[in-house]
């Protein structure tokens, strides 16, 4: 039963390295799947999605996962429906930016649980009349409703044992409950926030920001909201109410078409910072104390 998820191409320390030892070039890595490819720091070894480190196999037989939680978001697609096969972890989404992970055999093991438990109980409810022979019987176990229900949540960091499948490091779950006081705080300074980057916009300050950012000879790139530093800066602009330069051109940078950065227009700069403050929306909250500890 689940074979398929008994299928990862690297399961362990000594696997991931000897398939690396195989690379032609070193230098260029090795690839994994069509989707990742594996590369060589010192001891560790990375599986990296594209151009975005997943994660670290480490000489102790653990597993480090690297990505911040918005990388995770930008190649959720491929994470949910294939790392299974290229490593022994999956994943599935479970709320806007929120996955959780675990070992191919820590689900195995958890859904087999679960249906022993499920079959001693029908047992006893026949043995007592409660229960027709056949009823439940066919009951399905998903491996993806224990992975929803129960696995770890991700975060930049999350550890397991590649021996025994276990998280190292597990937090504990959000319960997200709101106080209204703080809500009430979080919610006039959202609406004040965006508003001041609305007029800002309508004011043409996102021109003359983009004309420095195309004139600057270095590659654009997009700013990753979860990291530790935008993170602050987004938290800071928000509750204060300022707009330093640095928070607008991160926003400017923001606004993509497709893979590549395009100059946004006014109504553009709308959509961007409410995508970037609803993707980030329960950090934010959390930071403003919006729900009981």
């Amino acid at each position: 039963m689940y074979d398929w998820l008994k299928e990862a191409t690297v399961t362990d320390y000594d696997s991931i390295k000897a398939h690396f030892e195989r690379a032609r070039f070193p230098d260029k890595g090795k690839p994994l799947r069509a989707w990742a490819r594996i590369f060589k720091d010192g001891d560790e070894y990375i599986v990296k999605t594209w151009s975005r480190e997943l994660c670290r196999f480490l000489p102790n037989n653990t597993v480090v996962f690297t990505s911040t939680p918005e990388e995770i978001r930008y190649s959720a697609q491929t994470i949910v429906s294939a790392m299974h096969r290229a490593i022994p972890f999956s994943a599935i989404r479970v709320a806007k930016g929120r996955y959780r992970f675990a070992s191919n055999s820590e689900v195995i093991k958890n859904v087999e649980l679960k249906k022993i438990e499920f079959d001693a109980e029908t047992d006893r409810l026949t043995a007592e009349g409660l229960m027709g022979d056949d009823k439940y019987r066919h009951r399905y176990f998903s491996w993806w409703s224990w992975l929803y229900k129960e696995a770890p949540e991700y975060f930049q960091g999350i550890t397991f044992d590649l021996t025994t499948g276990e998280c190292l490091n597990r937090r504990p779950d959000d319960r997200l409950v709101p106080i209204p006081a703080q809500r009430l705080v979080w919610l006039r300074a959202l609406r004040v926030f965006k508003d001041g980057i609305k007029v800002r916009a309508k004011m043409n300050v996102f021109e003359g920001i983009s004309d420095k950012i195309e004139s600057n000879n270095t590659p654009i790139s997009r700013p990753d909201w979860s990291h530790e530093t935008n993170k602050a800066l987004l938290f800071t602009s928000l509750r204060d109410g300022v707009y330093p330069t640095e928070l607008l051109t991160n926003i400017a940078l923001s606004h993509s078409y497709g893979w590549s950065w395009k100059r946004p227009t006014p109504k553009e700069v709308s959509k961007t910072i409410d995508s970037i403050c609803n993707n980030n929306s329960v950090e934010l909250r959390r930071q403003f104390k919006v729900f009981e500890s």
